[in-house]
């Protein structure tokens, strides 16, 4: 069920913290925290609160969103609704209030009604002849629609990408250009699908498996890198931070690729 709380202009970590354990004082202590992995949930700070507090803090990778997709889904609706309520001049209360008592489809009740076994009265009309179903029917309804869920996502374009090792080369695509360099892995995190990585410059990162190649794929190597004899291969070098220019290739069916000119050197 979503809460929601206002945050001063100049957000800090102990801020998150203090509204976070008001929450908790209200709900109770959760047994796992699911956060993305902003700088007001990766310090320190935070990390000594969810030890304190005996909870697990789960985040996902740095600049994939898609690996927190439950989270950035509510946000979208919450803010949808206290926007429609603030056009509409309503009270943004109550609006959150029928978010969180309307029934989520044909088979399960509300949030509300899911988190506290019982029913929530709101302004909206309600049946009472609706029963709220028992723990294991809700847990188990849960489980389907995730299923289902996940089933729809790989059945529309989506691969399994083969699992990297430590200490393999790689590339990673750099967040903000689009560009790949060369890197290596360095550990597999807890969470899935997730990687710390090394660059040349001796920074670590941590990244999806989506923003990395395996440097060890022909095919990769022939898409992303131009292998000229005047540049030595990325992942090989000794240079690693020499400048390797992309160039035309043709793809399986044919079809010739060519990159901007930016990207290719005179």
């Amino acid at each position: 069920m979503p809460f929601f709380r206002r945050l001063p202009s100049r957000c800090t970590s102990s801020a998150v913290i203090r509204l976070t354990k008001a929450i908790f004082s209200e709900q109770g202590i959760p047994d796992r925290v699911i956060s993305d992995n902003g700088p007001h949930f990766a310090g320190d700070e935070y990390k000594r609160f969810s030890q304190v507090w005996g909870f697990n803090h789960i985040t996902s990778s740095p600049h994939y969103p898609r690996s927190n997709g439950q989270v950035e889904r509510t946000i979208q609706t919450v803010k949808l609704t206290l926007s429609t309520a603030r056009e509409g001049r309503q009270d943004e209360y109550l609006a959150m209030l029928s978010l969180r008592s309307t029934p989520i489809d044909n088979n399960l009740t509300s949030p509300a009604e899911v988190l506290y076994r019982r029913k929530v009265r709101n302004t909206l009309p309600m049946s009472d002849a609706r029963q709220v179903p028992s723990n294991g029917d809700i847990h188990k309804i849960l489980r389907e629609r995730q299923a289902k869920h996940k089933e729809y996502h790989e059945h529309h374009g989506t691969r399994k990408l083969p699992d990297l090792k430590i200490g393999q080369r790689a590339s990673l695509r750099d967040t903000r250009t689009g560009l790949w360099t060369p890197a290596v892995i360095k550990d597999i995190c807890a969470e899935p699908h997730s990687y710390i990585v090394q660059t040349p410059n001796g920074h670590t990162l941590r990244r999806n498996r989506t923003a990395l190649r395996d440097l060890s794929s022909p095919s990769v190597r022939k898409v992303h890198f131009a292998l000229t004899p005047d540049i030595i291969p990325l992942g090989i070098s000794e240079r690693p931070n020499t400048p390797v220019p992309q160039t035309a290739y043709r793809t399986k069916s044919g079809r010739l690729v060519r990159p901007p000119n930016r990207l290719i050197e005179e």
